[in-house]
């Protein structure tokens, strides 16, 4: 009995050892390599390969879902499209290499905030509500 116990003990640590390990499922770097993906599939006339059309559409899912799961702490105005916002995160990483080695979820969430600071900062201006 005690061997048996010894053992689901171990095999219980290797489990959470593994998941506390792979707890970023998707990387900044791995998610700056499906923007660059995204950039070359929006381009007319490019060539269309399995592997960019995969990055492509991991990259707009990734940014999308994270949006979607976040959405009530984001507000951007009705006219705001999903395009807008996935090219803005895109951006966001052209702009911050050095942040790559971070979980994709904190560039997304910084790329969107950057991009709603900027509205604001427009609106600020254009009607001095603030």
């Amino acid at each position: 009995m005690r061997g048996i116990c010894k053992v689901l003990i171990v095999v219980a640590l290797v489990f959470w050892i593994n998941g506390v390990a792979n707890a970023e499922l998707y990387s900044g770097k791995k998610l700056a390599e499906d923007w660059k993906a995204y950039k070359i599939m929006a381009q007319p006339n490019s060539f269309k390969s399995p592997k960019l059309l995969q990055g492509m559409a991991h990259y707009t899912g990734y940014v999308a879902g994270v949006i979607d799961s976040y959405y009530d702490l984001l507000f951007f105005s009705p006219e705001t499209t999903a395009k807008q916002l996935i090219e803005a995160v895109g951006e966001y990483l052209d702009a911050h290499p050095e942040e790559w080695h971070e979980p994709a979820v904190n560039l997304v969430l910084r790329g969107l905030r950057e991009r709603m600071s900027e509205k604001i900062g427009k609106r600020k201006k254009k009607h001095d509500v603030y």
